[in-house]
């Protein structure tokens, strides 16, 4: 039997949510491998090497691959394996557009100026995933739609304070500009490593909107404690957690990466096995 490149894929990429799929059934597990896949060679374009111009080559074409998926024309076997989790859970279609065009924003964005700008761009690759996610789960009422948006901003916002230094040596800044102005704080001091008390402020009031965000999903979730949301608890327990140690650490994001040990990230998927808030 040939091997499903999707499992392949999620498999091998030391991501943070694989080992959550453990705790679905073989059919969900399998989905969620699938997008995750097509959500990681999405993104791996646009981090590529490559110069802008080819990077934007790839990425129509990967648009392209993606509305010939629709019309169940496959350009390789990922949007086979796509096009059949899509069906089997009727997954809408603009999700994946949305997921494309978050990736396009890369491309053609460096830095936002303001949070809605940026909110637009957390919703598209991080919210969207979420909103596709509970198709898979088989919960999509509106408080787990409301669930899933605000969780996934939470987990965008926290991958860009851990990435803070690193985006920005590869020019790109994704903490609002207006904010970085009013806390005195420039990307030159950034990319100089400079933690002073503008620095610190300007992290604390990141961390405070994270955190809101990780509030209200617990907040929606608590109306509900469905079971079929679990995974996703699991996920969003992982990340709040790397908040926390980020915060921790007093936002130090310079010299290396905030990360959880294996010990830490079953410790908290363990703690939703019996589903509860983690905030």
């Amino acid at each position: 039997m040939k091997k499903r490149l999707s499992k392949q894929i999620s498999k091998n990429s030391g991501s943070n949510f694989y080992a959550t799929f453990l705790f679905l059934n073989k059919n969900q597990r399998k989905a969620m491998q699938t997008v995750y896949s097509f959500c990681r060679l999405s993104d791996d374009i646009v981090d590529s090497n490559h110069s802008q111009s080819h990077k934007t080559e790839e990425l129509t074409a990967w648009r392209n691959s993606l509305e010939n998926c629709f019309q169940n024309q496959f350009d390789n076997q990922l949007f086979s394996e796509l096009k059949q989790t899509i069906d089997q859970f009727a997954i809408p279609h603009d999700y994946f557009r949305e997921i494309i065009a978050g990736m396009e924003m890369d491309l053609t964005q460096n830095e936002y100026n303001e949070f809605s700008d940026l909110y637009k761009y957390c919703y598209r690759v991080a919210s969207v995933v979420g909103l596709i996610s509970i198709y898979i789960f088989g919960n999509t009422s509106n408080d787990a739609q409301e669930y899933a948006i605000n969780l996934g901003i939470a987990l965008q916002l926290t991958n860009i304070m851990r990435d803070f230094h690193q985006d920005a040596r590869e020019n790109r800044v994704y903490i609002p500009a207006i904010e970085m102005h009013d806390c005195s704080y420039s990307t030159s001091d950034l990319l100089a490593k400079v933690n002073n008390g503008n620095y610190q402020k300007l992290m604390t009031q990141q961390f405070e909107r994270a955190l809101m965000y990780y509030k209200k999903s617990q907040e929606v979730f608590a109306k509900t404690t469905d079971r079929r949301l679990r995974v996703a608890q699991m996920m969003g327990a992982i990340y709040y957690r790397i908040l926390l140690s980020l915060k921790a650490s007093n936002f130090y994001v310079f010299d290396h990466k905030i990360s959880l040990s294996t010990y830490q990230k079953i410790w908290a998927m363990l703690s939703q096995i019996r589903l509860h808030r983690f905030i």
